[in-house]
C-alpha cells in the first residue's frame, strides 16, 4: 500500500527529527574526539610561544650588554680625548709662558694624574676582546697605559727648571693619548661592523 503525500511528508519529517537528534548526540561525542589533538596543537603552541619570548629576552639582553659596551669605548674615548687636550694645553702654556713651569708643572701634574686614573679605570674595566686582533690592539692599550703612568711620574718628579724636559714629556703624553684614541677607535669600529654582519 502506498503511503499518501502526507505520511510521507510527515515520515519524512520525523526522519529529519530523528537525524537532528542523532547529530545532536553525536556533537558532544565529536568534540570530545577532536579536543586531544586541539590540545596537543595547543600544547606545541604554546612551547612554541614560550620559545619566541625567551629568544626576545636573550636578544634584548645581548642587544642591551651590546649598548652598554659601545657606550663604555664611547665615554672611555672621550676621557681619552680630555687628558690629551689637558697635555697639549700643558704643552702649549710652558711655551707661552715658561716663567710660570713651576705653578704650570704643579698644576698640571695633579690634572694629568685625575685624568690618566680616570683613563686606566675605564681600560681595566672594558671586556677581553674574544679574537686575536683585537687582543692585540687591547694589549697595545695596555703599553700604552703604562708608558703614560710612567711619564706622570717623570713629570712629578722633573725639577721646575727642566723646561725642555718638561716639554719634552709633554708632547709623548700628547702623543700616547692620540694612538690609544685611534686603538680605541679601531676596536669600537670592529664591534660595529660585527654587529652589520650579524
Amino acid at each position: 500500500m502506498e503511503s499518501s503525500p502526507v505520511e510521507l511528508i510527515n515520515s519524512l519529517a520525523s526522519s529529519v527529527q530523528n537525524l537532528k537528534g542523532i547529530y545532536q548526540l553525536i556533537a558532544p561525542l565529536r568534540k570530545s574526539l577532536l579536543v586531544p589533538g586541539q590540545r596537543k596543537n595547543i600544547s606545541e603552541l604554546q612551547v612554541e610561544i614560550q620559545d619566541t619570548e625567551s629568544k626576545v629576552q636573550e636578544l634584548k639582553l645581548s642587544v642591551a650588554g651590546l649598548s652598554k659596551l659601545v657606550r663604555s669605548y664611547a665615554d672611555l674615548i672621550g676621557d681619552v680625548r680630555v687628558a690629551a687636550a689637558s697635555s697639549d694645553k700643558f704643552s702649549e702654556l710652558i711655551e707661552l709662558k715658561p716663567d710660570l713651569l713651576g705653578t704650570l708643572k704643579t698644576f698640571f701634574a695633579n690634572k694629568i694624574r685625575d685624568e690618566y686614573t680616570r683613563v686606566a679605570t675605564g681600560i681595566a674595566n672594558l671586556p677581553k676582546p674574544q679574537n686575536t686582533e683585537a687582543g692585540k690592539k687591547s694589549g697595545n692599550l695596555e703599553i700604552i697605559s703604562r708608558n703614560l703612568r710612567d711619564l706622570i711620574q717623570q713629570l712629578r718628579d722633573s725639577k721646575s727648571d727642566e723646561e725642555q724636559q718638561i716639554q719634552d714629556i709633554a708632547k709623548k703624553m700628547s702623543s700616547q693619548y692620540s694612538d690609544m684614541e685611534a686603538t680605541l677607535s679601531e676596536l669600537l669600529r670592529e664591534i660595529l661592523a660585527g654587529l652589520e654582519s650579524a
